[in-house]
């Protein structure tokens, strides 16, 4: 029973510290999240008149119930890059930013 806890106690450990890892360098990946919809079929069209002239759109259902339209996936560096490029291009709007997707759901699109 001893060697049981003490077993569950290190898991627990390395699993709290694998956390910790991940959340000071960002995680592992990163989006750009360019627009929210509150339908589906909004969204779907959103994400296809982005995929006309953008890479890598994805769309993911969010927890909030709606519909999240963004580009990626990309290491949280890259991301930041992409977004600060596109916004100065005009892509894509002023107020997109970098999430890590924590909060997508299922996805819609492609």
């Amino acid at each position: 029973m001893r060697a049981c806890r003490l077993w569950l106690m290190i898991l627990a450990m390395l699993l709290l510290a694998r956390i910790g890892a991940a959340q000071q360098d960002g995680g592992d990946v990163a989006w750009v999240q360019i627009e929210s919809a509150p339908t589906l079929s909004l969204a779907q069209d959103r994400a296809r008149a982005y995929a006309a002239r953008l890479d890598n759109v994805a769309g993911f259902r969010s927890g909030s119930g709606w519909f999240a339209v963004a580009l990626g996936p990309y290491a949280p560096r890259d991301a930041a890059r992409e977004l600060a490029g596109l916004r100065a291009t005009g892509a894509i709007p002023a107020d997109a930013y970098v999430v890590d997707g924590a909060g997508y759901g299922e996805r819609f699109w492609p």
